[in-house]
């Protein structure tokens, strides 16, 4: 079970997230980076080191555009349909990587309303899978 901090929830960011699954004290209790979250709460790479490496799971990867509404209702705006895939936005996608366990898997979400209805799930898995490669190739 991997509890995802989001800058708008209960869970605003990784510390808080850490010390939720360290007081539930749960086995397979794990915390979930997502790279949009991550970047939209100061993208620093020190918050990315205050979660325990054997408590990452497998990581989100996905881009944003660099300037954004701060407001709650702007966070969820972009992280429900105006995602980008690896590379096409402005969150820096190779320190968010660097600063992770290599060892644990990496799923790309794109919540992009324009993007998911214009093309096929097969067409947007394989454009996902080619960007989120070409970015981790960069590292």
């Amino acid at each position: 079970a991997d509890l995802e901090f989001m800058p708008w929830t209960g869970v605003r960011n990784a510390a808080e997230a850490v010390a939720v699954v360290k007081a539930a004290g749960q086995a397979n209790g794990g915390v979930l980076a997502d790279a949009l979250h991550w970047d939209r709460t100061g993208g620093r790479v020190e918050d990315l080191a205050l979660i325990p490496p054997e408590t990452i799971h497998y990581f989100q990867l996905c881009d944003a555009p660099a300037e954004y509404d701060p407001s709650d209702a702007g966070l969820i705006e972009i992280a429900r349909g105006g995602r980008l895939l690896p590379g096409q936005g402005g969150i820096d996608l190779q320190a968010f990587i660097k600063a992770l366990p290599e060892t644990v898997p990496v799923s790309i979400e794109i919540a992009n309303a324009g993007f998911n209805s214009s093309l096929s799930p097969r067409t947007r898995a394989v454009q996902a899978l080619a960007a989120g490669k070409a970015v981790i190739a960069q590292l």
